[in-house]
């Protein structure tokens, strides 16, 4: 059975390579974007974003001395950070499942790669290599899993769009079996992930965080 399935999903994976590809160049454009707007600020307001970054900073290594004592803290950082995660990929999938919903679906990955792209900026910006390595602590861990999701779950919105679109257009239905079965099985893994990804955002980078905070306090 698990080596159907390891089969199954490897043959999704490969149907669904150029609209991975696509999804990944929309995640890309997001991450430029983000990145350039950063540097389209003013002086003043780039002084704003490092102010805050200093605030989150203390924040950070205050929440991490008053939270080490807590035994339910890092179950209440998992299950708001799959809340979030998997309510990000649900709105994705779902849009997608409506089809004229499909912008919104590419709109949200290119939105998320917008905000890593200004976050890593702004780090990098206001503390140089020491931001390079706070962006690794507080954003890698999280979007190592979290950013294959969305680019799954976009990737199976756009061949599931073209494949109903297709069907419209030659005035009959897909198979009931396809393309929603292969859409589902995306979705299904995009929420696995979404998972993993909460708990990495809720146990790994909290840690990692309070270390680099206390140095930048």
């Amino acid at each position: 059975m698990l080596d159907y399935m390891t089969r199954a999903l490897a043959r999704h994976l490969r149907l669904h390579l150029p609209y991975l590809a696509v999804s990944l160049l929309i995640l890309t454009a997001g991450i430029v974007v983000g990145a350039l707007q950063l540097v389209r600020l003013d002086p003043g307001d780039r002084a704003q974003v490092g102010q805050y970054l200093d605030h989150l900073a203390r924040e950070a290594a205050l929440a991490g001395e008053t939270a080490a004592g807590e035994a339910g803290s890092g179950e209440t950082r998992w299950r708001a950070a799959i809340g979030s995660n998997v309510g990000q990929v649900a709105l994705a999938w779902g849009c997608g499942l409506l089809v004229l919903g499909l912008p919104v679906s590419l709109g949200l990955l290119f939105l998320h790669g917008y905000t890593i792209g200004f976050t890593v900026g702004a780090l990098t910006a206001h503390w140089h290599w020491m931001g390079i390595l706070l962006a690794l602590a507080a954003v890698f861990p999280a979007n190592l899993l979290q950013v294959p999701a969305l680019a799954l779950v976009s990737a199976g919105a756009v061949r599931f769009a073209g494949q109903i679109t297709l069907a419209r257009l030659r005035r009959g239905l897909p198979p009931p079996v396809a393309p929603w079965s292969g859409y589902m099985a995306l979705g299904c893994l995009a929420v696995v992930l979404a998972c993993g990804a909460g708990l990495l955002e809720a146990y790994v980078a909290p840690s990692l965080i309070r270390i680099l905070g206390r140095w930048l306090a």
